[in-house]
């Protein structure tokens, strides 16, 4: 699992800019075609949380701002679609104030540009509210020939008055924007996102003196339509599921719901890190003890390390184990992920007499031992299963190589470990840990491919015909036109494994290909598309096996006001993708006999993402949290179950 470097970069431009993270917006309308020149709160076909034809917003202003008296926003509604065009816009909202400070001027304003180029925010409806609790008071205003900025959002705003003596309820929006070169580009918003401070109901349970059924309940993860379901159910792919750890999917920690929401929503799951051969292995020491003797394939007879007792539940081939019942339990598979990688991998595992002090083993030797590790680890698996699930298989995909083409792959220096910027970089270390860009201690023994060809060969021996053998990898969409990058790389080491499918002896193996797809908004689907065609062509299947999007707190605001970002917002990044994988589905190739056919989310919720480093908080996943610590689904999720209809 690893990533592209993030470039972070923070303009704060004037006055709106500067206060970003505090503006509350509704999303801008669909960018899909199929929805264009509708209404922003027109939804076709798709599944978004029901609310009734009258809906109150209840802004909390202590919580959405934590900036000065003086000059604050609150709320917004998005003009994306008229960025940088001239438009007229004919305003109304009805509104009533609680507030127990000063009088306050209420205002929506649009940040807009005047002829020379230079930022203005023109008004375009107001309100004087006296102190106290108002009646409901319909606020109107228009605003003419408004040259709107390259992020434009028409926002609620105020001045001199303290946040946590206000309270704000608006209903009835209605902003009827028109572009005023073309008239028929007229679009009619009358909704604003839910978000932290800002509480949705509806005004008839409201009128009625009941808590009215908000839109965070109708979002809990239990009461969702399944994306199970959408995808698997409908036949579309053979598995969709979540990567977890053990801590989650036993409901240790704080991670209650999270295995019945991962049964519900799919049929798949990934350790992230249990499976991995730090943890099968698990011995910290420098140098390990030998229990018995194994000869391989190669004729080379060795003495094989002591693996943690039976008795340890969460680490060895009992943490298999454990995870294999928990699968069962839940009525979920596995993927296996992974048998041979240049990380999470003990440094005395390369080493002579597995003694770090006496520096790398020989080829013969580490060869034995890459089949004794894998013979071990699917015996042990397809023992458990015959005994524990009638033979049925839990795992039916394993990772057989992980990660082995460099990020700066250049014509025949493609391997981590052959390149420039890794040959240097300090290797695997002993705690398992890795920098980025790290070397592999694989290639410093052998010097090229073998230890693929051979980790496919042993998987091939000693797995079960029907268990699909992967080779997986990130950046995969890759390609620098001309040059040899990551994503030819990874097709050279493809066609290598592929080229020894028919030897006499000890074939290869290799059924699909695993696109990581660790994503960021700059991806271009297109690239992404390319990569999906050009693997395809080597005749194998493709799983999408740890998607998600590098979605920091910066970008997280900025899309939810579209103020100063100018990416694709998180939820039609996963309806994009999500279309162009169903496009491909295996499913949907049947002339072509090969395809997608299976997809894997990298996380549950935002909290437990792996991104989150540095300070900065990330928000790739479909769910995350409420003030009740129950699962809900943000609006990426309805994009996943929307884009499978």
């Amino acid at each position: 699992m690893r990533k592209t470097n993030l470039s972070l970069i923070v303009k704060r431009t004037a006055l709106i800019l500067g206060l970003c993270s505090f503006l509350i917006s509704c999303p801008s309308p669909t960018t899909n075609p199929e929805n264009s020149g509708s209404d922003s709160n027109s939804e076709g076909n798709s599944e978004t949380p029901g609310t009734a034809t009258e809906t109150v917003y209840v802004i909390d202003a202590a919580t959405t701002t934590a900036l000065d008296n003086h000059s604050w926003y609150i709320a917004s509604i998005s003009l994306q679609d008229f960025a940088e065009k001239t438009v007229n816009i004919n305003f109304s909202a009805d509104m009533m104030i609680e507030n127990s400070g000063d009088a306050a001027n209420i205002m929506w304003s649009v940040n807009a540009l005047k002829e020379d180029g230079s930022e203005v925010y023109p008004t375009v409806a107001s309100k004087e509210f006296s102190s106290g609790t108002s009646e409901w008071t319909t606020v109107t205003g228009t605003g003419s020939s408004i040259i709107l900025g390259k992020y434009p959002v028409l926002y609620i705003s105020t001045y001199n008055i303290t946040p946590a003596n206000l309270t704000i309820s608006v209903k009835n929006i209605k902003a009827v924007v028109t572009e005023t070169s073309d008239s028929a580009n007229t679009k009619t918003l009358t909704e604003m996102n839910e978000e932290t401070g800002i509480t949705k109901k509806t005004s008839a349970a409201e009128n009625q003196g009941g808590t009215g059924s908000d839109a965070v309940s109708e979002r809990t993860w239990s009461k969702l339509s399944s994306l199970k379901e959408a995808y698997v159910d409908s036949g579309i792919f053979d598995h969709f599921g979540f990567a977890t750890t053990m801590a989650e999917i036993t409901g240790k920690s704080n991670h209650k719901d999270k295995a019945a929401l991962m049964a519900k929503h799919g049929n798949t799951t990934s350790m992230g890190n249990e499976m991995k051969p730090q943890w099968i292995l698990w011995n910290y020491g420098t140098k390990v003890s030998t229990n018995g003797t194994f000869t391989a394939s190669n004729g080379k007879t060795i003495s094989v390390p002591v693996l943690p007792a039976s008795s340890d539940t969460e680490h060895g081939l009992g943490g298999i184990g454990t995870a294999l019942q928990i699968a069962k339990d839940k009525g979920i598979q596995m993927r296996g992920h992974v048998l041979t990688w240049h990380s999470q991998t003990f440094d005395w595992f390369f080493c002579e007499d597995y003694d770090v002090s006496k520096g790398l083993t020989d080829k013969d030797t580490m060869t034995a031992r890459h089949e004794w590790y894998i013979k071990t680890v699917l015996e042990y698996v397809a023992d458990w299963e015959t005994k524990n699930n009638g033979g049925k298989h839990i795992i039916y995909t394993w990772d057989v190589v992980n990660e082995a083409v460099a990020d700066d792959a250049l014509g025949d220096t493609y391997l981590r470990g052959s390149t420039e910027g890794t040959s240097t970089k300090i290797p695997v270390l002993a705690s398992g840990c890795h920098s980025e860009n790290g070397t592999s201690r694989w290639y410093q023994i052998y010097g090229n491919d073998e230890f693929i060809i051979n980790a496919f060969r042993f998987a091939n021996k000693y797995a079960p015909a029907d268990v699909t053998l992967c080779y997986n990898d990130y950046n995969e969409y890759y390609e620098w036109s001309g040059h040899t990058t990551k994503r030819s790389g990874i097709i050279k080491v493809l066609n290598a494994v592929l080229e020894h499918k028919n030897d006499a002896e000890l074939p290869t193996r290799l059924d699909a290909f695993g696109m990581q797809s660790h994503l960021e908004d700059w991806v271009a689907l297109s690239s992404v598309e390319s990569a999906i065609q050009e693997f395809l062509k080597l005749g194998i299947d493709l799983q999408v096996t740890e998607l998600d999007f590098a979605w920091n707190t910066e970008k997280y605001t900025k899309a939810k006001t579209n103020l100063g970002y100018s990416g694709t917002k998180l939820e039609d990044l996963y309806s994009d993708h999500m279309k162009l994988y169903i496009k491909y589905a295996k499913s949907k190739r049947s002339a072509q006999g090969n395809g997608i056919t299976s997809v894997t989310l990298w996380a549950v919720e935002d909290k437990d993402n792996w991104l989150n480093k540095d300070n900065i908080v990330y928000y790739p996943s479909l769910f995350e949290r409420d003030s009740s610590d129950n699962l809900v689904a943000k609006d990426a999720f309805f994009a996943v179950l929307n884009a499978a209809k």
